[in-house]
């Protein structure tokens, strides 16, 4: 996991295309020091999925992987509940092949389907980090200003669920901001998970980029005594 300063955020996505979402393949070149030439190694290839600030705002989403898996598709409606708790199903219409589909949600307080967009920002980016996790399966998703859209109060049940999802999914996450509150909460989610998470702080030192490293009860010490995470 990782948090940025705002003088070094750059250095976390200055590689990643600024769209929607960016599909990467990770490639390695290795020098063959006897014949001072380069060759090509086979490598495992990874998809890398980016996720900007206001990805979700773009209407793109993946969700057929979701509402075809009973699991993640009772999970996607408890996530959803965080936010409207009498949503009771959701799903997709498709015009044509060639368009996204748009998706309808019931409630129980409504006699017919709202669309998506009818409902606010924060479901929106709930329904988007879903489907993002679930299509970088077995690779790496990485989320900018993962807060962007998301309420303080609901970033707890948001992180709780990323977590899981993620390590259902075998997906590793890169996640940056600049929130204090927002990295208190990822900090005391983490406390589940802690060998397996990692705060990342690049600061300059001396005309050089400096990265510290904690693991999640590291970083929580940290935190108590005062130290600048961000």
């Amino acid at each position: 996991m990782t948090s940025t300063s705002p003088r070094t955020r750059h250095a976390a996505n200055a590689t990643h295309d600024r769209s929607n979402v960016s599909q990467l393949c990770l490639t390695a070149i290795a020098a063959n020091e006897h014949l001072n030439t380069f060759t090509n190694l086979p490598v495992q290839l990874y998809t890398a999925l980016y996720v900007a600030p206001f990805s979700h705002s773009l209407n793109s989403l993946f969700l057929t992987e979701v509402l075809e898996d009973y699991i993640l598709y009772m999970e996607l409606l408890e996530v959803l509940s965080i936010f409207n708790e009498d949503i009771i199903n959701i799903n997709s219409i498709s015009k044509s092949p060639f368009h996204s589909p748009s998706y309808m949600l019931t409630s129980k307080k409504r006699n017919k389907a709202l669309p998506l967009e009818f409902y606010g920002d924060g479901m929106k980016k709930a329904l988007y980090l879903m489907s993002s996790l679930v299509k970088a399966k077995n690779g790496i998703l990485l989320i900018d200003e993962v807060e962007t859209g998301l309420h303080t109060k609901v970033l707890t049940n948001i992180f709780n669920w990323i977590f899981k999802v993620a390590l259902k999914l075998n997906v590793q996450l890169f996640i940056t901001t600049h929130s204090v509150e927002t990295l208190t909460e990822f900090i005391e989610c983490a406390q589940e998970f802690p060998d397996k998470m990692r705060i990342i702080t690049l600061y300059r030192q001396d005309c050089e980029t400096i990265a510290r490293i904690l693991n999640a009860r590291e970083a929580d010490k940290a935190k108590q005594i005062g130290l600048e995470l961000r």
